[in-house]
């Protein structure tokens, strides 16, 4: 964390903070230089409060400034209801370009995208092509069904291909 001191007469001595719940005194929290390096304890986030004391001795809890710090290290779930839009009501189509969509799960920091991999299981985080966009579209490279792998990457950066097939990652034949 890192900030530009306000001017004050005395100059400033230090610096106080109290991370998860507000300061009830002016010594209610710890003092340190600035900058100063905190560690967030809960995912979702955690406020930290910030008020400073001069070289008089001042201090006032009530004048903190707080911002809130917010983690994430759970991957997303699979995507929800995977499906290649056909033109028939068949599964079958007569060309090879197939349009993919899906109903987002929650994720406490959003979706950032999706990874997918069309015919071979992937064998990474990233074994594979990411787009931005729910909505996408991939060609057959093989007649007679392929299976597509999609897994998602949240916010945070969060992804994991290979947590589980019912957790992160969905699989979807296409014909």
């Amino acid at each position: 964390m890192n900030w530009e001191n306000p001017e004050d007469i005395s100059g400033i001595k230090r610096t106080w903070y109290k991370l998860g719940s507000a300061p009830t005194s002016p010594t209610d929290g710890t003092f340190i230089t600035k900058p100063f390096n905190v560690t967030a304890t809960v995912e979702n986030g955690q406020v930290l409060y910030v008020w400073l004391e001069d070289n008089a001795g001042n201090k006032d809890y009530n004048n903190s400034s707080s911002i809130e710090l917010r983690y994430e290290t759970i991957p997303p779930i699979a995507p929800k209801s995977l499906k290649a839009d056909n033109a028939n009501p068949s599964p079958w189509k007569k060309t090879p370009a197939f349009s993919i969509n899906w109903e987002e799960p929650e994720d406490i920091s959003g979706i950032k995208g999706a990874w997918y991999k069309l015919g071979v299981e992937p064998t990474s985080d990233t074994d594979g092509a990411f787009i931005t966009n729910k909505l996408f579209d991939v060609r057959a490279t093989a007649e007679n069904g392929q299976t597509l792998y999609v897994w998602l990457e949240d916010n945070a950066g969060n992804r994991d291909y290979n947590v589980d097939f019912d957790r992160a990652l969905s699989v979807l034949s296409i014909f």
